[in-house]
């Protein structure tokens, strides 16, 4: 979702898959990067539309990520799915 938090409104829901649980904006490319923990995907989104660039799958159940401002790459842990 993106929210006007000047405001408070929801101004429009993005695309998504199940369970969100991690999510990260970098400035470089730039993008909005969110992990979704149930759908053992991420999904990279562009800030201004909100449109889906990508959708990837992990391999595993992802929790945390960081993005590394210098390299542009983001790291993200994942439990694997047994």
């Amino acid at each position: 979702m993106v929210l006007n938090l000047a405001h408070y409104r929801l101004l429009r829901k993005t695309p998504g898959r199940p369970d969100p649980n991690a999510i990260l904006y970098d400035a470089r490319p730039p993008l909005i990067y969110v992990a979704q923990y149930d759908g053992k995907t991420a999904a990279s989104l562009d800030p201004p539309s909100g449109g889906m660039v990508a959708i990837m799958a992990l391999g595993g159940e992802p929790e945390y990520c960081q993005a590394d401002p210098d390299s542009g790459l983001v790291y993200q842990s994942s439990r694997p799915v047994r």
